[in-house]
C-alpha cells in the first residue's frame, strides 16, 4: 500500500505542479469546501501549496467512490495540518486547522478535489 500511495502522491503533486486549474484539475463547488474559504484566507495559490505538501503521513485511506460522478474509481482521503487566518477577525493570528482533502486520481481525466474543508473529526 505505501508504493501506491508513493504513486498516488507523486502524481498529485505533478498535476498540481504543473497542470492548469480547471484543465487538469478542480476543486468541486460543494458548500463545505466553499465554507473554508468564507471562514478562513484561503486563496487558489494556498489550496495548490497546501496539495503540493501532501505527505504519506497525511493519507487516512482509499476507498471505492460512492459519489455518483465517480462509481468506478477510487477516493484518496487526506487529513493536513495547516496554519490558516481567519477572516473578519480583527487581529487574527494563525492557527493549526485540519483540513480533510478528498480527491479522484482517474486514468484519463482531470483530477477532482471533491472535498476540500476542515475535517469534522
Amino acid at each position: 500500500m505505501e508504493e501506491v500511495i508513493s504513486f498516488v502522491l507523486h502524481r498529485i503533486h505533478d498535476i498540481v505542479e504543473n497542470g492548469t486549474y480547471g484543465e487538469h484539475y478542480t476543486i468541486m463547488d460543494r458548500e463545505k469546501n466553499i465554507a473554508l474559504r468564507r471562514k478562513y484566507y484561503v486563496t487558489d495559490s494556498k489550496v495548490r501549496d497546501i496539495l503540493r505538501h501532501l505527505e504519506k503521513k497525511d493519507f487516512v485511506k482509499s476507498r471505492k467512490s460512492n459519489h455518483e460522478c465517480f462509481l468506478d474509481d477510487t477516493v484518496y482521503i487526506f487529513c493536513k495540518s495547516v496554519k490558516l487566518r481567519e477572516r473578519f477577525v480583527e487581529e487574527a493570528e494563525e492557527k493549526i486547522v485540519k483540513i480533510y482533502i478528498k480527491i479522484v486520481l482517474a486514468d484519463e481525466a482531470p483530477m477532482i478535489v471533491i472535498s476540500f474543508h476542515e475535517a469534522e473529526y
